[in-house]
């Protein structure tokens, strides 16, 4: 839904590159976390994992600190020419993910001001805090408001960004409530606390009715609105 210029791009938009004949230690270094909703057509030879009803997937970043990033979807044949088992593949890449594609939280009510303002919905310029600068913000009482839309610094790829170790436990902790986790695209999530005058059920149309009228099929990511536990670290 909120996609940022400077958003990266798939290898085949790219020059040519030989994936494959990258050392072991060079692919391991570069793997990042991907999230597909249940119904994505994905092909065969992809990598993933079953995430409660949600696909996570892996990328290969190829440009690693350009404000453009350039990845690659990992397959088996990639991580069979690599040497890297799949279960270490996604170690790797949970690990790696915050320093590739760093998150990115901020305040919904801003963004879209600010897409107001801009006059678009979407490819537009957007700042990128950190979840430090807003978590701050928010603990300060600066913010018009708490719900949050968590993605990476390029709005691309983003929703991952929910699997990176300790985050959501981290902001669910200073915002002091469980979040219900409303998959915006596969480029961000909503972040609602639970203690809002809101039900799961409502705030599912809300979704559904985005992904009917703003968010690209392609980008569709679920139509559910998940729950995030902080006392047991999980989603459902």
């Amino acid at each position: 839904m909120f996609q940022n210029t400077a958003a990266g791009m798939p290898a085949k938009n790219a020059p040519s590159l030989n994936v494959p004949a990258l050392t072991r230690r060079e692919a391991a270094s570069r793997l990042a976390l991907h999230l597909d909703g249940p119904h994505a057509l994905l092909p065969d030879e992809l990598v993933t994992r079953p995430a409660a009803d949600l696909v996570l997937s892996m990328l290969l970043l190829l440009t690693e600190g350009a404000e453009r990033p350039v990845y690659a979807r990992v397959t088996r044949g990639m991580l069979h020419a690599w040497d890297i088992s799949e279960q270490e593949a996604f170690a790797m890449a949970e690990e790696n993910a915050p320093r590739l594609l760093p998150p990115s939280l901020a305040v919904l009510s801003e963004i879209l001001q600010e897409l107001a303002e801009s006059g678009a919905m979407q490819s537009v310029s957007i700042e990128a805090p950190t979840p430090d600068e807003t978590l701050a913000r928010i603990f300060r009482g600066e913010t018009p408001g708490c719900d949050l839309v968590l993605s990476n610094i390029h709005f691309r790829s983003g929703a991952a960004a929910m699997f990176y170790p300790g985050l959501l436990r981290r902001i669910a902790g200073v915002l002091g409530s469980d979040l219900y986790l409303l998959p915006s695209s596969v480029h961000e999530v909503i972040l609602v606390p639970v203690s809002i005058p809101a039900t799961r059920l409502d705030l599912a149309r809300t979704v559904q009715e985005i992904n009917r009228t703003v968010v690209r099929e392609e980008d569709r990511l679920s139509d559910r609105v998940y729950v995030y536990r902080r006392e047991t670290d999980t989603f459902s």
